[in-house]
């Protein structure tokens, strides 16, 4: 149901929002070195003289402030706490607190404000009539729009993860051929290897100095890296931790079958391009259509977010959309 305000005052909250916005931007930027210094002010002598912080710097502290005191409120609710536990798959070996969860919630209600400042910008200037169901749409659309990056960023690391495996895995084999105990090879792929899995072998290495067991880490490992050849080889590592057994042939004989699984892989891949392609085609064919016949008329669309059947029958065409593409998916997947 459309609501009356004057296109002055959208204006100026849109534009407000967005100053919060760029507040938090800048907060993102300079977050890690805001912590580090803290880290570090304790051994660092204070200087005699005081000269004042700088504009950029006071708004940085006080945008800061901000997202420090979003995330404590957000932190008192026990609903909240057990939905940003979800978000623990997003952590890496320097972000390990229940805080730093708490923290995704607070950008994603931060990312929600963007876009419903966003809004209130496009009502201003008379291009949307203001609504509730449209304020909610923009504000879960930007709520959730930052799961999207995560979940890419994930995958990419997850990618450069299974790419660097087979190095450590090499890595891991020369040091048992060395005479070096399940330990001492962790902590060396820590050093040798840089990037996420780097990481998270050093990570590993710090969980055994800490006094955990070797098979609650590896499991530990693998739910944070949940992937075949992760499961495989912390497999192996408890059942020769338990068992005993000639560690260095064992290693040789993972390192032989992932060089061929990868080659297999590559493989099938170059095979399967052309359905790749064509599912991904299907998928984006339906804006293209919608785009057609835009331009070929305006207006034709324009039932849709005008009256309470339009949002009705846009509601199933997004349900039958998402079923499409699982259809789709589950018709071209090809499990290997």
């Amino acid at each position: 149901m459309p609501i009356k305000i004057e296109p002055v005052i959208l204006i100026v909250i849109g534009i407000l929002l967005f100053l919060f916005l760029g507040v938090y931007l800048l907060i993102s930027k300079f977050y890690g070195v805001y912590r580090l210094s803290k880290r570090l002010e304790s051994y660092t002598i204070e200087p005699l003289v005081e000269h004042g912080s700088s504009v950029g710097d006071s708004v940085y502290l006080v945008g800061l402030d901000m997202l420090e005191r979003l995330s404590r409120w957000l932190g008192k609710s026990e609903l909240v706490g057990e939905y940003s536990k979800r978000y623990e798959i997003y952590l890496t070996h320097k972000e390990t607190s229940s805080f730093c969860l708490i923290e995704f919630i607070a950008k994603k209600m931060v990312w929600g404000i963007l876009f419903l400042g966003f809004y209130f910008l496009l009502c201003g200037f008379q291009i949307y009539e203001p609504s509730i169901l449209w304020t909610l749409f923009f504000f879960l659309f930007g709520f959730f729009l930052p799961d999207i990056y995560w979940e890419v960023k994930r995958r990419k690391r997850t990618s450069q993860i299974e790419e660097d495996l087979l190095k450590a895995v090499t890595i891991m084999g020369n040091s048992f051929k060395a005479g070096k105990s399940i330990t001492q090879s962790l902590e060396i792929v820590s050093k040798e290897l840089s990037g996420p899995l780097g990481e998270e072998f050093y990570r590993m290495h710090v969980d055994l100095k800490f006094g955990l067991e070797l098979e609650m880490v590896l499991e530990r490992f693998y739910q944070r890296v949940p992937i075949e050849e992760v499961r495989y080889i912390t497999t192996s590592l408890i059942i020769l931790n338990r068992t005993g057994g000639n560690i260095s042939d064992i290693f040789e004989s993972i390192e032989t079958n992932f060089l061929d699984q990868r080659k297999l892989t590559k493989e099938l891949k170059s095979t399967t391009a052309s359905a790749d392609a064509i599912s991904k085609i299907l998928m984006f064919l339906p804006f293209f259509i919608v785009l057609l016949i835009r331009f070929l008329n305006p207006t034709y669309f324009n039932v849709l977010f005008q009256t309470t059947l339009g949002f009705l029958l846009l509601f199933i065409i997004i349900v039958l959309y998402i079923i499409y593409i699982i259809v789709i998916h589950h018709i071209m997947k090809i499990d290997y």
